[in-house]
């Protein structure tokens, strides 16, 4: 089992983790559309991003020790790990059967990190590669995660923070104009509507 280091010395703070009443929404879905949009924009290889099972997320949450952050979490429920933007960025799959999944690349960094105190891989949560010679994820506290999400520098060896919440790094990491975000806002809103009207038409079917 792999177990992140919290941090000893560190006081729990209500502004420096991530507590479920207090977080901001943005749906996952619109990242996801705004993907297709850029795929299709740019002529690029269509992502692979496939939702997992809570069963899934559970099975890596008791090999790792921690729980997942929670926004995270739903992030991988509705949208999931794989590949984007033509192969050149991808969220860590959560599959222990293959190479690359979440577990093994942050048990590759608690290597790295073994035999040195100040380390601050010790307490990081790898999630995302965006192939830039960085690394995205989470920073681990005495009683969960810290709010923002932070970027692991390889070249530099130092830990930056990158996004306020996981929910601005999504959007921060959308390629695509203000009117094609206002559009794939649009369509995950219809889609909810449609899938709000089924769900009613079965019910009143049921009854």
């Amino acid at each position: 089992m792999l177990s992140l280091s919290p941090v000893a010395d560190e006081k729990s703070d209500s502004n420096t983790r991530i507590i479920p009443d207090q977080e901001p929404r943005f749906d996952p879905l619109i990242y996801l559309e705004c993907l297709k949009i850029v795929e299709q924009r740019d002529k690029l290889e269509k992502n692979n991003l496939t939702p997992v099972m809570l069963n899934e997320i559970m099975a890596v949450e008791d090999e790792l020790g921690i729980d997942l952050p929670e926004q995270y979490e739903n992030f991988l429920l509705q949208v999931g790990p794989g590949s984007e933007y033509g192969q050149l960025a991808y969220w860590y799959h959560l599959d222990l059967t293959r190479d690359g999944n979440l577990l093994q690349i942050n048990q590759e960094l608690q290597k790295r990190a073994k035999n040195r105190p100040r380390n601050p891989l010790k307490r990081f949560l790898a999630v995302y590669d965006p192939c830039d010679g960085s690394l995205v994820g989470f920073v681990r506290t005495n009683d969960g995660y810290k709010k923002e999400v932070f970027a692991w520098f390889e070249d530099e060896r130092v830990l930056e923070p990158l996004a306020q919440d996981f929910c601005s790094f999504l959007q921060s990491n959308i390629d695509c104009t203000g009117t094609d975000y206002d559009l794939a806002v649009l369509k995950v809103e219809n889609s909810h509507r449609q899938g709000m009207s089924v769900k009613a038409n079965n019910l009143l079917r049921g009854s």
